[in-house]
Parts: C-alpha cells; structure tokens; sequence
C-alpha cells in the first residue's frame, strides 16, 4: 500500500525540540535532623501539605529519656553553683574579719565560677536534648505536593536520611538537556531575555497546545557523562492540564522559509541522478 504524509504549511519552520520532564521550581528533600526508628508516616505520596504540617514520626523514647537526663544535669549544676556561690560569701564574710587568707577566697572564689560555667553549659546541652526531643516530628518546610515517599514506617532512618519530596506546584518548569552545539542560544535567550528564536513547551499528552516560556538557568557546567548542560524553562500561564513529573519537550523556534519543506527522512531516495 502507498502511506502518504500531509505536509504542513508551517513545515518550513526552523525548529529545535529538546524532551524533558515538568518539574516544580522550588521543592526540597525532607529529613529528620535525628536518627531513629519511624513509626509514622502521616502523608501520602501527591498529598497536599500546608508548612508546618506533620510528615512523619519518629519513635520518641530515645530522645524523651536523653532529654530528661540532661533536664537532670541541669538540676544537679544549679545545687552545687548555689553551694559553691554560698560558700564564697561566707569565705568572704570571714576574709573581712580576718580569720582566712586572700588565697583562700581566691580559691572559693575559682570554685563559684567554674561552678558556674558548668550550670551553663549544662543548660545549653540541656535545650539541644529538648529540641532533638522535637525533631522527632517531621514538618513541612513549605506549601506543596508531596511527589515522592523515600521511606516507610518500621524502617530505621539515619540523621539527614531524605524521608519525603515535597515540591511547590505554583511555578512549573520543563528541565531539559542542551548539547554544547546549542548552548549559546539558551545563554542568550536567559541573559538578555531576548533571542533570535521563540521558545514554546508542550506535552506529550497534548502535543496540540503549547504554552509561552522563557529561559531560567543555564547550567554553568556539562554533565561529566553526557556532555550536555541542564537547562530550566519555565512556563508561562501553565495550566492544569500540564502537572509534575509529565514529559514534555521545548521548541526553539526560528525563521520560517517559505520555499523549505520538511519531510519525514524515510520519504527520501536517490534513483539515477
């Protein structure tokens, strides 16, 4: 059978496509700032979280009993600094009236100081075992979509251990990968904001519509394996239809040749001349 091909009349176009993945401007990795055992987790994967919402829960009891001894501590610095402190002024009662000797208040005095210094400084260890205490829950650091669960209930997570991604969906971007060849039109296009060629984003779930975008970021290096450079579009007036994690693509548009046709590569032979 003949297969035929409609040739558009904007065929002629001058047009480079790069595919990449939406992903949201700003989103963070969320972890415990302590280690322990989790034994919840509050959210689902493509929950709404407000900030401050609780993620997840880590077993408290190792923190609750470090926190209580360093509560003791403190309880035990403040009896012998008020010893030490009282001790002094009765040592200086007596140096007034004679009955001992300036080193001998010297001393007491030393005493009372480092008496002191030690009550604080249990204080201070004291409210690092209470607020590790509360770092137990794990929070939201912003408003977001939670895209991805690293971590589920039972396991034993380590201090710094990402748990949950959570990503603000209020600005939408397209991460794409420029070979070095290309790379001076994306710098142009984000420094001047300006270029010679348009640049659009569509999806690969609606290839028909495409949305304005700009150049955000240019990376200043190449990857080490592909010897591209990342590059983030961002997309102006994105709708609903277009969410994260989807695959789509950007088209940098340039000149329009009316007397140019472009035609799928296997429609072209060579017979005779």
């Amino acid at each position: 059978p003949a297969l035929s091909y409609k040739i558009s009349a904007n065929s002629g176009i001058d047009a480079d496509v790069y595919p990449g993945e939406i992903r949201a401007r700003h989103e963070a990795d969320h972890a415990f700032r302590i280690g322990g055992k989790m034994v919840a987790r509050l959210v689902d994967q493509g929950s709404v979280v407000r900030r401050g919402q609780p993620l997840a829960k880590l077993d408290p009891q190792d923190s609750k009993l470090a926190a209580d001894a360093s509560t003791a501590n403190v309880t035990a610095a403040e009896t012998e600094a008020t010893f030490a402190d009282a001790e002094y002024k009765r040592f200086k009662d007596l140096f007034a009236k004679g009955f001992v000797s300036q080193s001998a208040l010297d001393q007491k005095l030393n005493v009372a100081n480092a008496a002191k210094a030690r009550l604080e400084s249990a204080r201070a260890q004291a409210s690092v075992s209470i607020n590790q205490a509360g770092y137990a829950v794990l929070t939201a650091e912003q408003d977001g979509v939670v895209t991805q669960v690293m971590a589920e209930s039972g396991q034993v997570v380590a201090q710094g251990q990402a748990v949950m991604r959570i990503a603000n969906p209020a600005e939408k971007e397209l991460s794409i990968s420029v070979p070095e060849a290309k790379i001076a039109e994306f710098r142009a296009a984000g420094t001047n904001g300006a270029a010679r060629k348009e640049l659009r984003v569509a999806t690969w779930s609606q290839p028909d519509k495409y949305y304005a975008a700009k150049v955000r970021e240019v990376s200043a290096a190449a990857d080490p394996i592909t010897r591209t450079y990342a590059v983030r579009v961002t997309l102006q007036k994105a709708d609903e239809i277009v969410q994260l994690g989807m695959s789509a693509y950007a088209v940098f548009l340039g000149s329009n040749d009316a007397d140019v046709l472009a035609v799928p590569l296997s429609s072209l032979y060579v017979k005779g001349n």
